[in-house]
């Protein structure tokens, strides 16, 4: 690259304020008059009150209520669906003081219509006085009998509608709830067609995040260009779901304001962290070129992070245990550390122990939230998004230090953005199970990371590794009772490559060291193992689980009916993402096959390159060791095993990485198949989040 085009690159990729400054605004006015005309197409609100017949879910109208009581009918026993129980529709009760909350609704008239009933005895009625906004109140009586009320309204200054119920409230013995009329559905359609004002709140948020995210763009070095590309793709998004969409985003436009806020604050330490260390660097393209490595892998981070988070942050998510793990975290704060949780029936039933080690990690965060639970579901939420999201940097340190360089890097990173089998376990709440995943990597990391340091040394040096390796494998058996069954399959398998490797060299005589180190992985897996069984699993109440549980398995069958060879052969299909796991999200076909060329091609450098021989069998013992747990389990043990796919996706990322930087060097034929399998991997996931945030119900 000549001077004059160096010097090119470093102006438009340097911050600059003043010309930031004039593409930004040119990016919000842009921006404002899309989401302007997006408020005119034609829009209406169909709230199904207390579930919907349809999809079967619940509490999609909570985003828009206030102080109403629980979706009915209720269905104590898990046998019955509420949409089978009389009177065949879902319904709420209000209260005597409840409101009901449109943001974004934009200006013009609207015609309310809400569906209800008195709900009172013998036929009486209820008395109801309905405020719009700041506007008068209009007394309701509203019959016993089910029927449709029609009410014209406007949206404040603002855009958005607030319709507040002040009802005399039913008292009875029967039921002490704060009991006002039964609500059944809401509906709001416009009753003008002319040109429509925009909700002026909703312009603002959203104008605020597309500033945040320029910045960050900017803050992290990325080319103007690119920031400008980046930032209108989100414009015309917004706009195009304002139009089509419009109250999936205007019930999300603070949060997701507030989630870019988070995100620019933690670019924000990073970038004065850097500045803070390059400060005395004479060479400006070197400090340059340092600061491109470092702040693309931040950028990845971040995204991974955002996209995380503000899926379970989304109004529309629902989870099924992300109480429970807050409510751990309160007992591991109070002191207890042994946790049970009770196993499905298809993963052997009862209870297991439940080890504390995401939530000691935690712990000292409590000091920034408030005490209540909702603040510790958020909590929980936040800090799993940004562990796991840790792991894409891991992935690219990986590729790194194995001399694989900074796009192969950047790939595997990449392809972590979005996968499906973490994302699915993030809407459920299986939080410890990602967590635990995150404690155990490290783990990994420094196994691999050890092959360089054993092939420059020998002698005492050479175990030098294993001195921090132990204390890591230690934590790592602490994380997740299904993740520390994965890692120790593992070790088992990395533990017969290191051995085949040791006794092949031995027969031929090479000086070179063997691949890893069988005698250290033994003995530190042994001891791993005693310290965590000793020191944690030794407990009495585990002591209990483990011998009732034995005893169950003394007096039964086989788990499961199936052969051995049918078993895995589902697995393969299964890993291939030919076929979906049972009951878990299913892998990305591409993904798997770039894995298994990034092997081979790992495989075939071995002779040349030590450290990526090593990473190759290392990975290679990573697919194998979750087939053979998962085999053992299934056929002997329990009909669902461990959550294997979770395990095996950082794996994938890192066998993949080097094949698709194969083929980036391969010139615009191999850059076109890159960017088809990165964005079939990457949509395939989004698409997979989407669609786990708007079907999933508990």
């Amino acid at each position: 690259m000549s001077r004059a085009a160096w010097m090119a690159r470093a102006v438009n990729q340097q911050p600059s304020f003043v010309m930031d400054m004039v593409v930004l605004i040119a990016i919000l006015l842009a921006g404002t008059l899309l989401w302007t005309l997006a408020y005119q197409a034609p829009r209406r609100l169909d709230l199904a009150i207390g579930g919907d017949n349809d999809t079967h879910r619940r509490w999609d109208d909570a985003p828009f209520l206030r102080n109403f009581n629980a979706p009915e009918p209720a269905h104590p026993d898990p046998r019955v669906e509420w949409w089978t129980l009389s009177p065949g529709f879902a319904y709420r009760w209000t209260q005597d003081d409840s409101t009901i909350d449109i943001p974004g609704l934009g200006g013009g008239r609207w015609l309310l219509t809400i569906r209800a009933s008195g709900g009172r005895p013998e036929n009486a009625a209820a008395v109801s006085s309905w405020q719009v906004n700041d506007r008068e109140p209009v007394p309701i009586v509203i019959v016993a009998d089910d029927r449709y009320y029609h009410l014209p309204v406007e949206a404040s200054a603002a855009g958005d509608l607030t319709l507040r119920i002040r009802t005399e409230p039913h008292i009875t013995a029967a039921d002490p709830r704060n009991l006002g009329f039964v609500l059944r559905e809401v509906q709001l359609t416009p009753l003008n067609s002319g040109l429509r004002s925009p909700a002026l709140a909703q312009i603002a948020w959203l104008a605020l995040s597309v500033a945040l995210i320029y910045a960050m763009l900017r803050w992290m070095y990325i080319a103007r260009r690119w920031a400008v590309l980046i930032t209108s793709a989100i414009v015309l998004v917004s706009a195009s779901l304002l139009a089509t969409y419009p109250f999936v985003l205007t019930v999300f436009t603070p949060t997701l304001a507030a989630l870019a806020a988070s995100c620019a604050a933690i670019v924000l330490v990073f970038w004065v962290g850097f500045w803070a260390m390059t400060r005395g660097s004479a060479n400006d393209q070197s400090r340059l070129r340092i600061s491109h490595r470092q702040f693309a892998i931040i950028a990845l981070v971040v995204l991974a992070f955002a996209l995380r988070l503000g899926g379970m942050l989304n109004p529309y998510a629902r989870f099924s245990d992300h109480v429970f793990n807050a409510n751990n975290l309160f007992k591991v704060s109070l002191g207890i550390v042994h946790l049970t949780a009770g196993l499905p029936e298809e993963a052997g039933g009862g209870n297991a122990p439940y080890p504390p080690g995401m939530y000691l990690l935690q712990l000292p965060a409590q000091l920034f939230f408030p005490s209540d639970t909702a603040a510790r579901v958020l909590l929980v939420q936040s800090s799993v998004a940004f562990l796991d999201s840790l792991i894409a940097a891991l992935i690219w340190r990986l590729l790194r230090r194995a001399g694989l360089g900074q796009r192969a890097a950047l790939f595997g990173a990449a392809l972590y953005l979005l996968p499906p089998p973490l994302l699915e376990s993030f809407s459920i709440g299986e939080y410890a199970n990602i967590g635990g995943q995150f404690l155990a990597l490290p783990a990994l990391a420094l196994l691999a990371l050890s092959q360089a340091e054993r092939e420059t040394t020998d002698g005492q040096e050479s175990r030098q590794w294993f001195w921090y390796w132990l204390p890591l494998l230690c934590i790592g058996l602490l994380g997740h009772l299904g993740v520390m069954m994965s890692l120790l399959s593992l070790l088992g398998c990395v533990w017969l490559v290191g051995l085949g490797s040791a006794v092949t060299q031995r027969r031929t005589k090479q000086t070179a060291p063997p691949l890893f180190a069988p005698g250290l992985i033994a003995l530190g897996g042994a001891c791993a193992l005693l310290a965590a069984g000793l020191i944690y699993y030794s407990a009495p109440p585990y002591l209990a689980i483990l011998e009732e549980r034995l005893a169950a398995e003394a007096t039964s069958t086989a788990a499961d009916n199936s052969s051995a060879q049918a078993v895995l052969t589902e697995l393969v299909l299964s890993f291939l993402g030919l076929m979906k796991p049972a009951g878990r999200a299913p892998l990305p076909t591409f993904l798997v096959c770039s894995y298994l060329m990034g092997l081979a091609l790992l495989w075939r450098r071995g002779h040349r390159h030590y450290k990526q021989h090593s990473l190759g069998a290392l990975l290679t013992a990573w697919g194998v060791g979750f087939l053979l747990l998962q085999a053992f389990l299934l056929v002997f043990v329990a009909s669902m095993g461990v959550r294997w796919p979770l395990f095996i996706y950082p794996a994938l990322c890192l066998g993949a990485g080097p094949a698709l930087a194969m083929f980036w060097r391969r010139g615009g034929s191999g850059k076109l198949v890159v960017g088809a399998v990165l964005a079939a991997v990457l949509i395939f996931g989004l698409d997979f989040w989407i669609v786990q945030i708007r079907d999933y119900h508990p």
